[in-house]
């Protein structure tokens, strides 16, 4: 006999787009945090399954891609539903600002997602 595995995986970009005119007091880089749940489960499912922090040094800049990640759930054959969350900004002088999440921004499957920006006085 001869079995055929599948590739299920995808990749999810995610990008950063600032519209601040290159303010001086922007971060050098983000955190994120890469969740996930079954589409037939309620948003307060969602788990961790990776982070990443992604900035100005990154290649290429702002700019991140999550891996291998599973399509759908191998023994039930359901859907995964990936979502980004931003969790913090990191400043020059390395000062760690937590970001607070008001929208869950689901992540797209192809494409990326860009991040909305969050606006803060940053001293």
């Amino acid at each position: 006999s001869v079995y055929v595995v599948t590739n299920s995986t995808h990749s999810i970009t995610v990008k950063k787009v600032w519209k601040d005119s290159n303010d001086p007091a922007r971060p050098v880089s983000v955190k994120v945090e890469l969740q996930r749940k079954l589409e037939s489960e309620e948003d307060t499912a969602y788990k961790k399954v990776a982070e990443a922090e992604f900035g100005v040094n990154s290649s290429p800049a702002w700019q991140y891609v999550f891996k291998g990640l599973e399509k759908q759930i191998r023994q039930a054959g359901e859907n995964y539903q990936y979502r980004i969350l931003e969790t913090a900004f990191i400043l020059k002088n390395g000062e760690t600002i937590p970001v607070d999440n008001k929208d869950n921004i689901p992540a797209k499957e192809s494409g990326g997602y860009t991040f909305p920006i969050h606006r803060r006085e940053i001293s």
